[in-house]
């Protein structure tokens, strides 16, 4: 799964450097809350460089070889400006890229004038069986992206219900400054 974040990462990256890259640092992070999903989750993983920052939270008693829930906080300076649908589709291509076996369905929730609200799934009844919410926000050049992925195809509709609330209410903490 983190390659698969890292090479979406670089997917979305411009080829050539831009003039004035936002520095990482400066970005607003997403605001959410673990509250609403009522249990303790704890951070698996953190790292970053220049363009890209990265964060995945799994359960308190599981681990990132072995998680049955992530949640993954991702953002990237200097994307090309694309439409926010154009980079969803562009996901769902690279995972569907790495399972070429499984039927990857999706769909976009919602949409605003700076954010898309999307989920995609595969349920098949093989190891490759997940749902996934996604939260894409886009400020000038520069994405943020909120995903709560589980394995947990019997919890779905339950889990999905607070995980679509949880999403829908994230917000970037501050404006990106024009700089």
């Amino acid at each position: 799964m983190k390659k698969l974040i890292i090479s979406l990462a670089l997917l979305l990256l411009t080829k050539s450097a831009l003039p004035a890259l936002t520095p990482i640092d400066t970005l607003p992070p997403i605001k959410f809350s673990f509250t609403e999903d009522g249990r303790r989750w704890k951070l698996g993983n953190s790292s970053k460089n220049d363009q890209i920052a990265l964060s995945e939270h799994v359960l308190e008693n599981e681990t990132l070889e072995s998680w049955t829930e992530l949640v993954t906080t991702l953002s990237i300076v200097g994307n090309q400006v694309a439409p926010l649908e154009r980079i969803f589709d562009a996901f769902v291509k690279q995972i569907q890229g790495s399972l070429p076996d499984a039927k990857i369905q999706a769909k976009v929730i919602g949409r605003g004038p700076h954010n898309l609200f999307a989920e995609w799934w595969i349920k098949e009844g093989s190891p490759n069986d997940q749902h996934e919410w996604i939260q894409i926000f886009e400020q000038k050049d520069n994405l943020a992206i909120l995903r709560y992925t589980t394995k947990k195809m019997g919890e779905v509709d339950t889990k999905g219900k607070v995980w679509e609330s949880i999403l829908d209410k994230a917000r970037l903490a501050a404006p990106i400054p024009n700089g």
